[in-house]
């Protein structure tokens, strides 16, 4: 039985699944608002946050997020990913995207 769950949780992960204490889920927009914590706990001054910081972040906070570059690709309407080839190795780099009321709309 253990051997079972242990599979299921790892494949969730591995789907980029998230999850919140031992697999209790979030809504939608909790997800979205625990993202946005991240990225701008960790955000430059122009808004970049280090992906691997983010990941990070989330799960000290209980949001178990699986492979990051799945999971950037997944919120893609609320993140703006780059990578940072200037650094060796390089670095992904995520940003909230801009709203119609971030931009005055």
């Amino acid at each position: 039985m253990k051997t079972l769950i242990f599979c299921l949780v790892a494949l969730g992960l591995s789907l980029g699944i998230t999850t919140v204490n031992a697999g209790s889920r979030l809504s939608p927009g909790e997800v979205e608002d625990k993202i946005a914590e991240a990225i701008n706990h960790h955000a430059d001054e122009d808004g970049w946050a280090n992906l691997t910081k983010v990941g990070e972040y989330l799960d000290n906070n209980d949001v178990k997020v699986g492979r990051l570059s799945k999971f950037a690709k997944k919120y893609k309407d609320l993140v703006e990913v780059k990578v940072d080839d200037s650094r060796m190795p390089p670095v992904t780099l995520v940003k909230l995207k801009a709203t119609d009321n971030d931009e005055g709309n």
